[in-house]
């Protein structure tokens, strides 16, 4: 196949697969591109970016006869950024405008319209961030010692709740601690191994529900891996979230990458007793407790917003 005249729209993922496989930091696992419905990828693929290089790539655009061209020299990533967003469109994941809203939906905190939670930052929390949905802040473990007097500032902030996400701790202690600062408290222990007990996966409605609330602090012992994966959580199994997760320890494409496919694992885990043979470990009455129409619903939408958090973390 000439790639430098790719312009028949059906090729668009074959060559989204190529440029993918050419760098470990775009690459998509084998399973989840399964799970997407794309095709795994050729060898053919995998060496087709060495000519997309150095060649312009003719990208058709769904309407007939609009063409988009980029030079790949200096515009190669632009390039890569259109080819990503067609093969989600061609599994079937989301339409052009639906990704075009996901890419511009994580929040900027410096914006002109700053988040009210912006003079947290005062607190000097450990690896603080504002959670993409603005609802609440998000960070290291507010029950160390330099925490406990952070708890006492909280409600000066805006912050009605704490979320704790460390598989240690007397949770009755630490609820306590909260009272007497006004607080309401949720212990929502995920372990290092990210294993998930049958307790633990009962307490997920619960724990959508108290992020729902909003005016939330949720933290881990660095707040960030944990974290990720408790905030990734809720995008997957809350019926109708505010935006895509940014997954703040992602510190690079590489470490991103893993971070996601880690997530994807747990989510796999909560979801599925066997994942191949597609026999689901969730019930019916877990589906209904977090307001969806039917597990079925639950399960089918899962893939597509794997697919939304890889686009928006730029990992796929």
């Amino acid at each position: 196949m000439d790639y430098s005249k790719v312009s028949d729209v059906q090729k668009i993922p074959e060559m989204t697969q190529a440029c993918a496989k050419s760098s470990a930091t775009r690459a998509i696992p084998s399973s989840e591109a399964a799970q997407r419905g794309i095709t795994e990828f050729s060898k053919e693929a995998s060496d087709a970016i060495s000519a997309a290089s150095k060649a312009a790539i003719n990208i058709q655009k769904y309407t007939p006869g609009q063409t988009h061209r980029f030079v790949a020299k200096g515009a190669l990533d632009p390039a890569l950024d259109i080819l990503r967003s067609r093969i989600l469109n061609q599994a079937g994941v989301y339409d052009d405008e639906t990704i075009k809203e996901l890419t511009t939906s994580v929040i900027k905190v410096d914006d002109t319209k700053p988040s009210k939670f912006l003079p947290a930052k005062e607190l000097n929390i450990e690896n603080f961030a504002i959670t993409t949905d603005d609802a609440g802040i998000r960070g290291s473990s507010p029950f160390s010692r330099k925490g406990r007097k952070i708890i006492a500032k909280l409600k000066d902030y805006g912050i009605k709740r704490v979320i704790d996400l460390k598989s240690d701790g007397d949770p009755v202690k630490s609820g306590e601690i909260c009272a007497k600062s006004g607080l309401e408290y949720m212990k929502f222990p995920i372990a290092y191994d990210e294993k998930w007990t049958q307790e633990n996966i009962d307490l997920i409605p619960e724990f959508v529900e108290t992020l729902k609330k909003g005016d939330f602090y949720i933290g881990c012992a660095t707040g960030m891996h944990r974290t990720d994966t408790a905030l990734a959580l809720n995008y997957f199994f809350n019926p109708h979230p505010l935006s895509v997760p940014k997954l703040e320890a992602g510190t690079s494409k590489n470490k991103t990458t893993a971070i996601a496919n880690k997530i994807f694992l747990a989510v796999n885990d909560i979801c599925y007793t066997d994942k191949k043979m597609g026999i689901p470990r969730l019930s019916e009455d877990f589906a209904a407790k977090l307001g969806w129409d039917n597990l079925s619903q639950l399960l089918d939408e899962i893939p597509r917003r794997k697919a939304a958090l890889s686009l928006v973390n730029k990992i796929l």
